[in-house]
């Protein structure tokens, strides 16, 4: 409630500044099409880290009990590391991309993380 009461004693300006500045429409399209370029790139970085990651464990634990599971396990993610990539090739190879370009490669990225995470964090378990 203090909260409350002290941000309606604010300056204008500053009230402002605590709910949000509205961003022009071409400015927007412009920061969504930039942040899918950027985060392709990071995903691909990440995604190589990953995958090198993977080789080591595979290496690593080759011959100890539990290694068709955990091939398996390597597969998906590694899988889900490739499907990564290439969604982040795609979008840099696009000709003309738009913002609904950028939206949908972000949605789709962000599934195939939803899946690494899964696959990251509860399949290692029954190995």
């Amino acid at each position: 409630m203090w909260l409350a009461l002290s941000a309606m004693r604010l300056p204008p300006i500053l009230s402002q500044l605590l709910q949000g500045i509205q961003v022009p429409a071409d400015l927007s399209e412009r920061l969504y099409l930039d942040q899918a370029r950027d985060f392709s790139y990071i995903m691909r970085a990440i995604s190589m880290v990953g995958i090198t990651t993977l080789g080591l464990l595979f290496l690593d634990f080759w011959h100890n009990p539990g290694a068709p599971t955990r091939c398996l396990m390597i597969a998906l993610i590694l899988a889900t590391y490739a499907i990564i990539i290439a969604e982040g090739r795609a979008w840099l190879q696009k000709p003309d991309p738009s913002w609904r370009d950028a939206k949908l490669y972000f949605r789709r990225v962000n599934v195939a993380l939803f899946g690494l995470g899964i696959l990251w964090g509860g399949g290692w378990s029954r190995c």
